[in-house]
């Protein structure tokens, strides 16, 4: 199952890594939800060249999965693996999962468009958490905000339902355009919704950050605008 090419997109895509809202917060408001990572295995399901499962590492994971179910993304991964990194092709949405303390799924809800698929899913990153494991989520939470200099533009196509065809337009730090990526508007309701049906019974909203880093390279007013509506919705489920 899969709306875009990442085997196509891959290099460009590689790209979206200095996006500002990439770098200086979205990943710093993930760190913040999984908390920390000492001695514990993280589960990094769409993983793509290894951002985040990089991170994961940085912050004392004792070791790390990355699947994705693009060759090109995850032969990329692997040039940069560790000792503690393991990055394998597969479809998150149909093959089985290992299991992890924390499991990280970013973005990937966005790629399914009907209620039941999302609940199928959720179903089975809950069924492959250890005991006291939590699971987070990041999912497009798209308004009529302008974000292109922070990194993305979201548009629905149609009126704002579940389900609804959804373009992602990611740009770099200069404002240029890295690509386009399709997807599907799921409101932060629905996805309530189905992470209850799932079965998880503890589920709680990250207010999203940014890092002193990037306070310190853009200034804090630059950042306002932004942390008003990131449109992201951060999840901690369990």
């Amino acid at each position: 199952m899969s709306l875009n090419d990442y085997n196509q997109l891959a290099e460009k895509y590689r790209e979206s890594d200095v996006k500002p809202d990439k770098r200086f917060s979205i990943l710093p408001t993930v760190l913040k939800a999984v908390g920390s990572l000492r001695g514990k295995t993280v589960l990094d399901l769409g993983c793509g060249s290894g951002f985040f499962s990089r991170a994961f590492i940085e912050q004392g994971a004792k070791f790390v999965t990355g699947i994705d179910n693009s060759e090109v993304q995850i032969e990329e991964a692997r040039k940069f693996a560790g000792a503690h990194e393991e990055y394998r092709l597969a479809d998150a949405f149909i093959d089985s999962l290992p299991n992890a303390d924390v499991i990280h799924a970013p973005f990937l809800i966005n790629y399914l468009a009907k209620n039941e698929e999302i609940v199928n899913f959720l179903k089975n990153v809950r069924g492959s958490l250890n005991e006291g494991g939590v699971a987070v989520f990041v999912i497009d939470l798209p308004t009529a905000l302008d974000l292109k200099k922070y990194g993305a533009t979201k548009r629905v196509d149609g009126n704002m339902k579940d389900g609804a065809p959804m373009t992602i337009t990611l740009y770099n730090g200069d404002g240029a355009v890295i690509c386009d990526l399709h997807a599907f508007y799921i409101s932060s309701e629905t996805f309530g919704s189905c992470l209850r049906e799932a079965g998880f019974s503890s589920v709680s909203i990250i207010e999203p950050v940014v890092s002193e880093k990037g306070e310190h390279l853009f200034g804090k007013d630059y950042w306002k605008e932004y942390l008003k509506d990131t449109q992201l919705g951060y999840y901690l489920c369990s």
